[in-house]
């Protein structure tokens, strides 16, 4: 008898602790409707050009795939991911949700990109401050030819 009564007492607190542990990861969703927002809105104003690699319709879709996400989630971690899904269809290097939480669009160390083409080599991403010269050539950087890096 001693034994059930044992084993009874560690199932209820086994119970116990999970049911503090779901209560832990129960997802509150307006908080993370908020952030994803604020991620939405740094994102237009911040960054150089998020809509290089995806419409602005994409975009759209992305962000309300990651409301309904977000909206279903159970747990926090589900609608932290759905925060990182959305900012990894950016597809950009530069931007991320680090795992602290902090959300930032890296600066660059130059403010502009260069692509190379079957015509040389062109200035394919800058930034708003210096935009009249998106879509420039660009042939040496500091009297030193690109095509001798072969970038």
């Amino acid at each position: 008898m001693e034994s059930i009564i044992i084993k009874l007492q560690v199932s209820i607190t086994i119970i116990c602790i999970s049911s503090q542990c779901l209560k832990a990861q129960t997802n509150s969703s307006l908080p993370w409707q908020e952030d994803l927002n604020y991620v939405v809105e740094n994102l237009k104003s911040q960054h150089p050009n998020p809509f290089h690699k995806l419409t602005v319709e994409e975009f759209r879709n992305n962000k309300l795939h990651a409301q309904n996400i977000i909206k279903e989630a159970r747990t926090d971690i589900v609608s932290y991911l759905a925060i990182r899904e959305f900012i990894a269809s950016v597809q950009d290097g530069h931007t991320a949700l680090s795992y602290s939480g902090n959300f930032d669009v890296h600066k660059p160390i130059f403010p502009f990109r260069i692509a190379k083409f079957s015509d040389g080599y062109f200035i394919a991403g800058i930034s708003q401050k210096y935009k009249e010269y998106f879509g420039y050539e660009v042939k040496s950087i500091n009297n030193i030819s690109l095509v001798m890096y072969d970038l």
